[in-house]
């Protein structure tokens, strides 16, 4: 039986039948344990949106953990399904009957929030709502809405539709989405505006699931339009592009020094770069941007259990190119996922890296942390303007709570500059900054 199981074989046992003994040898019998009736339970649409996933396992063949799992976990993990496994002893001798009761867990939902981390010249302060509806028009799709308007005029708005195709982990989906804005602060008086629209085509699939680890990879058609348009200068600028992100995701737990968690993701995007006459003639001269480009974005984060209620928190994130990209393909360093000591828009560079640490205390509901976070990058892949900086080194350290009770959830943090100096994309020179975000879900 233990050889069984450790072959993947969960319900193997070992009968003696009825004998005689005869010349002192001993008969054993080994029951594989095979399935008898497989069926799912609930509301009738979805015991018919799940029957196909179920197929995967046939009555009369050996029951395999490996299969078994990974069924009940794709099940598991379609939008908005629950599902409870059960296995029974069938009718015949050695076999076992799964029933699986499937249940709608969230209908739909959303969240809404409000934060300070946007650009001080596009509107700091963002207030944003999302929502999501599972199973709208098919079995286990989702369509999700999200919206986002800043105190400076920017607002945000997409549509975004994903289903599953087949049994076998692969998804699907189509969005939508587009931003328009104005400078503002000192930038006001050149009436600048923009209007950005991104349309895209995703298809996934599921490598390998697991409840230790998961594999996942996805690629991504992106079509993006920016209009640009400096209206006291008389100016205006249009330019669009094409990008195919091959994106491998992964999530791996462990029980290393206490267990934890590893999780990230590897993209590489090819694309090309599309601009107007007059933007062409500027970029011969200059950055030589257009054309085909190619990039490369690793983000590998580590959460450590530690003694004492402690968890350490650590993330590194890197980009490689082979060509001067747009403003919109940069590494980002400034910003709350970056360096948060420094404004959005800080340090954005062809190629790059940055770096996260914190230090959290679990206390309840709330988990004060100390952080650090680092990043460098080069301004441009291949530098023309020589005279101006090409590089940028920054860094800074901070202390901060999150909360989260009663679906409401909140992050406060005070953030200061370590070395870098002061800001190049804001002409605030505070050393400190104050973060925050206040979320609830519905």
């Amino acid at each position: 039986r233990d050889f069984y199981r450790a072959e993947g074989y969960p319900f193997a046992r070992v009968v003696i039948p009825q004998q005689s003994f005869k010349e002192g040898l001993l008969n054993l019998t080994v029951l594989e344990g095979r399935y008898g009736v497989i069926k799912a339970t609930g509301e009738t649409e979805l015991v018919e949106g799940v029957t196909p996933y179920l197929e995967r396992l046939k009555p009369g063949e050996i029951i395999e953990g490996a299969l078994l799992e990974d069924t009940m976990q794709y099940i598991d993990n379609l939008a908005g399904i629950q599902i409870s496994p059960a296995m029974s002893p069938g009718k015949e001798l050695g076999t076992g009957d799964l029933v699986v009761n499937v249940r709608m867990e969230t209908k739909q939902g959303g969240e809404v929030g409000l934060d300070n981390a946007g650009s001080r010249y596009t509107g700091e302060y963002r207030a944003h709502l999302d929502y999501f509806l599972n199973s709208s028009i098919a079995f286990a799709d989702r369509l999700g809405l999200s919206a986002m308007v800043t105190d400076e005029g920017l607002w945000f708005g997409s549509i975004d539709y994903e289903k599953p195709f087949g049994t076998s982990g692969f998804h699907a989906g189509i969005g939508y989405a587009r931003t328009g804005y104005q400078l503002g602060k000192e930038y006001t008086s050149l009436d600048a505006t923009g209007m950005a629209s991104i349309f895209s085509a995703q298809f996934s699939y599921s490598i390998f699931r697991s409840p230790r680890a998961n594999l996942h990879l996805s690629a991504i058609f992106q079509h993006k339009v920016l209009k640009e348009e400096f209206a006291s200068l008389s100016q205006h600028q249009n330019k669009y592009s094409q990008t195919l992100p091959i994106v491998l995701c992964y999530d791996y737990r462990d029980t290393f020094a206490g267990g934890g968690a590893t999780y990230g993701n590897l993209v590489w995007t090819p694309g090309v770069l599309h601009l107007d006459t007059a933007a062409t003639a500027q970029d011969i001269i200059s950055a030589n941007k257009r054309g085909w480009f190619n990039k490369v974005n690793l983000d590998v984060a580590r959460i450590q259990n530690l003694p004492e209620n402690f968890v350490l928190y650590a993330r590194v994130a890197a980009q490689w190119a082979d060509s001067n990209l747009d403003a919109s393909e940069r590494l980002e360093l400034g910003g709350i996922e970056g360096v948060r000591a420094y404004p959005v828009g800080e340090g954005n560079g062809d190629v790059g890296v940055l770096a996260q640490v914190e230090l959290r205390y679990k206390v309840g509901d709330y988990t004060p942390y100390a952080f650090y976070d680092v990043g460098s990058s080069n301004i441009n892949y291949r530098p023309w303007d020589l005279p101006s900086r090409q590089s940028r080194d920054i860094s800074g350290a901070g202390l901060g709570i999150r909360g989260n009770s009663m679906n409401w959830f909140g992050d406060l943090a005070i953030a200061w500059r370590g070395s870098g100096g002061a800001p190049q994309s804001d002409s605030a020179d505070n050393n400190w900054r104050i973060l925050f975000s206040l979320n609830k879900t519905f």
